[in-house]
């Protein structure tokens, strides 16, 4: 019920009036696209311990029941913003575009709108609900009682309720290193929540540590145009305060920077590494050797670009390669044979093949799960190289990669598995021939990278 009528109020109205808009260009700009809810038991022990450990909130932050005695459920809402604010804000690190501004400022309004319209709904169902951010009892600090700079701390920055902690708590994501909270549609938005007695079974939270989402990658501490943010001490509230202030009188209305959540590859999802780890686990007993997990333990980044330059140089491979024509007749069609089946010696034309347990044929290499699995190698090579080293080389070069396995009229393969796995004699495909395709992932997760354009 919440989700949807989210999803309605925010297709409505997030949305930049012509009487608010900076200048004439940003008129109805689209801030936000739609909403993310989650959902928290309200008796969830971590609320407990946000305030019972000091330093996750600095032992300000007050537990749903605080704030509403008879709260059963926590909602978390996501609101991530559109390309359109997360791109412009991405052109230039100095200082934040209008598109920013406006979701900072105008978008922190639609939020509050949105939030007060699910409270008064669930008002009206018979429901006790609280948003604790626009309670009177909420209260917040920037360090601005601090008379004495020199004895300012980030333990001057603190509220009595936390939207990425409550985010965290309903399964909506982990921490980055810049403090914002990596969701599955990324960092770059902003969160509400509502406190009620409106039961709802709780999201699952599909991790355990407060950073699990986050690489460390360090791209947020070169966004960062005030140098706030470090791999060894994290992110320093004073800079960031001061930079926004400054933001706020260059400006006048609006205030705000966001440079750290975008440009980054946690910006709009999980980091690309993250998600190809799980995945590794589940399926490293078909690809023991996948490039992937070699990458992921490259530290030297020389290792990845002699990686790519190979690649660079390698011929393109298509499933039109293959010597043998598939059973369709077409070399456009995937085909693979089975891996422990043999020619019959017992019969003039070898066949139908026979099983020979644990021994694998040769003769499966003439056909396109190699070549399936070269393709996805030099491909990730190319762009994790490519996204490494900002070479755009490498980028434009897996894309030619890419449309050649894929696209192209005379070497792309046809989109189907029917004769994967195929016996000779016996079946033309099995149903088990999805294996082959699961090296997939990897590049999946690598194309994420990929910067694309109109060719």
């Amino acid at each position: 019920m919440i989700e949807k009528l989210a999803i309605d109020f925010i297709e409505n109205n997030a949305f930049v009036s012509e009487d608010e808009a900076i200048n004439e260009s940003l008129v109805g700009l689209k801030l936000y696209d739609a909403p993310v809810v989650c959902y928290a038991d309200a008796n969830d022990e971590l609320f407990e311990q946000f305030r019972s450990v000091h330093s996750a909130t600095y032992g300000h932050f007050k537990p749903p029941k605080e704030w509403l005695p008879e709260a059963k459920t926590v909602v978390s809402i996501f609101f991530p913003y559109t390309a359109a604010v997360k791109n412009a804000n991405a052109k230039d690190m100095r200082f934040p575009a209008n598109e920013w501004l406006h979701g900072r400022v105008e978008g922190q309004n639609i939020i509050n709108h949105c939030t007060q319209y699910l409270l008064n709904i669930l008002h009206k169902q018979g429901y006790k609900a609280i948003a604790p951010s626009l309670d009177e009892r909420f209260k917040a600090s920037m360090g601005l009682d601090v008379e004495d700079r020199s004895k300012l701390s980030n333990e001057n920055f603190y509220s009595n309720w936390s939207e990425r902690h409550t985010a965290f708590a309903a399964g909506q994501g982990t921490f980055s290193l810049s403090k914002g909270l990596i969701t599955s549609h990324g960092v770059a938005g902003r969160f509400s929540s509502i406190i009620t007695d409106y039961k709802h079974e709780p999201t699952v939270r599909n991790y355990h540590g407060l950073y699990e989402y986050c690489t460390m990658c360090g791209k947020c501490v070169k966004n960062c145009p005030v140098k706030a943010i470090s791999k060894e001490t994290g992110k320093n509230h004073i800079k960031c305060r001061d930079f926004v202030g400054y933001t706020r009188k260059k400006d006048g209305a609006r205030f705000g920077c966001g440079k750290c959540q975008v440009g980054v590859p946690c910006e709009s999802r999980i980091p690309v590494s993250v998600r190809a780890a799980g995945t590794a686990e589940a399926l490293s007993f078909l690809f023991p050797e996948s490039l992937w997990k070699s990458l992921s333990r490259l530290n030297n980044s020389d290792k990845l670009t002699g990686l790519a330059e190979k690649a660079m140089t390698a011929p393109l491979v298509s499933v039109t390669d293959k010597p043998e024509l598939p059973p369709s007749g077409d070399k456009r069609d995937y085909c693979s044979l089975a891996t422990y089946f043999w020619r019959n010696p017992d019969t003039p034309d070898g066949l139908p093949w026979i099983r020979k347990d644990g021994l694998r044929n040769p003769e499966i290499d003439l056909y396109d799960r190699k070549r399936l699995e070269v393709m996805i190698d030099n491909a990730v090579a190319l762009i994790l190289a490519g996204h490494s080293a900002e070479e755009r080389k490498y980028a434009e070069h897996a894309g030619t990669i890419l449309k050649h396995w894929f696209l192209d009229n005379r070497t792309g393969m046809r989109p189907n598995l029917e004769f994967a796995q195929f016996i000779p004699g016996v079946c033309d495909g099995r149903g088990i021939g999805i294996i082959d395709t699961g090296c997939l992932v990897y590049l999946l997760d690598a194309i994420s990278h990929l910067p694309f354009n109109t060719n």
